[in-house]
């Protein structure tokens, strides 16, 4: 199996390569950002001996974590790969593999309980990634866009050759330079795109205007963040001013939509957290994070990630 730096290797022998999107800087940029707003959807309340980063990243990550109990650590928890199946083909034990020489497998009931958050023992990751790899594309879309929109001056001289003269001044546009200076007019540049006279400083003639679409570029992604919102359960748009620009019945709808996977993962916690509670009285807690209420003439209530916050 190839590695993903093997992968972007390969890749890059092709011209035009493939947009390399999973490994991108602007792809790990949309993904540290929606994962920090899943991570704002839920208030936990642990333990002060758990590392509260570490355990938000294992149990969105993993969609699970087996909490038990060593002579070493107390009560914590790791890591661990689903073991065995029952009748309902739930896992029966969890492997646990720590760099730190611990390698033990728990029966779970019985030397650990899992904290669930997803019902198939799945991650957020493929959500995040979705929506990241479709804000990364409008990003770029917006950044080509943004560099279109520099439309320099050109000053005009009268030797070196026009086929260089053009070269060099279109490198120079796409380094984004403001004022470039070309030697003589080429056959190329007819007079319907620059005129020519008497002034010695001349322009190409661009509508602007016309082809500058990073406005519409700013509306997708911004769409594209709402959508995410709405899918996780987060405060959006759609949810928070519903009511004032549709329906009631279609603002009830929305917002059913958007409860309903985070609901689903509430229920999950919910049902861990008693039987951890019950093995080993921690005092686990999982329970919807409330944003703060949006005047209704002001703007909806994005998410603002707090680690460090736990419930009342």
């Amino acid at each position: 199996m190839l590695t993903d730096r093997e992968i972007q290797i390969l890749e890059s022998c092709h011209f035009p390569n493939t947009y390399w999107k999973d490994k991108s800087e602007m792809e790990l940029f949309w993904m540290r950002h929606l994962y920090e707003c899943i991570c704002s959807s839920i208030d936990f309340k642990i333990p002060d001996e758990w590392s509260r980063e570490f355990f938000l990243l294992v149990l969105f990550s993993f969609g699970y974590l087996p909490v038990f109990r060593t002579e070493r650590w107390g009560v914590t928890f790791q890591p661990a790969w689903p073991y065995g199946f029952d009748w309902f083909y739930e896992p029966t034990h969890m492997q646990v593999v720590h760099t730190n020489k611990f390698n033990k497998r728990l029966e779970v009931g019985k030397d650990c309980e899992v904290l669930r958050l997803t019902d198939d023992y799945h991650g957020v990751w493929d959500i995040i990634s979705h929506f990241a790899t479709l804000l990364s594309e409008a990003s770029q879309g917006l950044k080509i866009s943004l560099q279109n929109a520099k439309m320099p001056i050109v000053l005009t001289s009268d030797n070196a050759s026009a086929a260089q003269t053009l070269k060099q001044v279109y490198d120079k546009i796409k380094m984004g330079e403001a004022c470039i200076i070309y030697d003589q007019p080429s056959k190329y540049i007819t007079e319907e795109i620059m005129p020519t006279g008497d002034e010695p400083f001349q322009s190409f003639i661009n509508e602007l205007k016309n082809n500058y679409i990073g406005t519409e570029l700013i509306d997708n992604i911004n769409s594209i963040l709402q959508q995410f919102y709405t899918f996780v359960g987060l405060p959006s748009e759609a949810t928070e001013h519903g009511k004032s620009h549709t329906l009631n019945v279609e603002a009830e709808h929305q917002e059913e939509i958007a409860e309903a996977r985070l609901q689903t993962w509430l229920n999950n916690l919910d049902d861990s957290c008693k039987k951890i509670n019950a093995m080993f009285d921690i005092g686990l807690e999982a329970k919807k994070h409330e944003y703060r209420k949006n005047d209704p003439n002001g703007d909806a209530g994005l998410p603002v990630p707090n680690s460090k916050q736990k419930p009342e």
